[in-house]
């Protein structure tokens, strides 16, 4: 879940319903260094980049289009493409 589907420890801890220190504790037997919070959120905008690229440049969506339909706020959006080098359109909303 963590290195796969990219959840924090607390996100794993709420859905499996155990304590954080279980899951800390599991790794650390496992000799396993948990993905720090910087690395975890460059990983999961590394992979949401293609998605927002095809919505704002292919399909022609706004920062506030793709908000309200998919809930990707625009400086997160924006943080992505940078990222990335590209820069977003500056629609007139």
């Amino acid at each position: 879940m963590h290195f796969k589907q990219l959840k924090t420890v607390r996100e794993i801890s709420d859905e499996l319903n155990i304590p954080d220190w279980i899951i800390l504790d599991l790794f650390k037997s496992q000799k396993v260094d948990k993905l720090s919070f910087p690395e975890l959120t460059k990983r999961k905008r590394a992979i949401h980049f293609e998605k927002l690229y095809d919505l704002h440049f292919n399909k022609g969506m706004s920062l506030k289009k793709i908000y309200r339909d998919y809930g990707f706020s625009p400086p997160y959006i924006r943080k992505v493409f940078e990222e990335h080098g590209v820069e977003h359109k500056h629609f007139i909303n």
